[in-house]
């Protein structure tokens, strides 16, 4: 029971450490931590009761195989989304599949991919620019074929530095456009 709740503790902190600390900072969006820290729990705890299985390494495995099928059942989400999903998982089976008697290679295993995780995310993340979903108005003129003006136009309008425009959709019906708009901050 010690070892069960000493790994459940070490599961949860490396959960809040990535989720928190690394995703949620470098995101600041909510939508997915709910999500993290349940299938995290549920999976450490289904591997860690389920692993009397002599099967480990397959039982491992095809969990992440069932996790991997997903990604094309659910709606769509991002590859840095899946990526974190994928991580939480995998950590989440490392900690309670590892014999207790391995707890330092246990802790250095979840220390070097936090820190990985954590560089990269600062490396590769531009701090300055930001992105927000704006509904555009008058779908008659908007021309998805000359991107450049309708990114000159918005820039305009809002008085910032548009990187890059993804037109997330179009409704006729009401003659709105909803665009995520990338944007310099500096």
């Amino acid at each position: 029971m010690d070892e069960f709740l000493l790994k459940l503790l070490i599961n949860i902190i490396i959960s809040i450490i990535i989720i928190r600390f690394i995703y949620y900072k470098s995101t600041k969006n909510s939508d997915y931590v709910f999500t993290y820290f349940i299938v995290g729990l549920i999976v450490f705890l289904l591997c860690y009761l389920l692993k009397s299985i002599e099967l480990q390494l397959g039982f491992a495995l095809g969990l992440f195989a069932i996790f991997g099928i997903l990604r094309y059942r659910t709606s769509l989400i991002s590859i840095k989304e899946m990526t974190y999903l994928f991580s939480i998982i995998g950590l989440s089976i490392i900690n309670s599949l590892t014999e207790w008697f391995y707890y330092k290679e246990l802790l250095v295993s979840n220390i070097i991919v936090i820190v990985f995780i954590g560089v990269l995310e600062n490396i590769f993340t531009n701090k300055k620019l930001k992105s927000t979903t704006i509904t555009y108005v008058n779908t008659k003129n908007l021309d998805l074929k000359n991107q450049k003006e309708l990114k000159r136009s918005i820039e305009k309008e809002l008085n910032i530095t548009i990187q890059k425009i993804n037109v997330k959709k179009i409704d006729y019906l009401n003659n709105t456009t909803d665009i995520t708009i990338h944007y310099s901050t500096a």
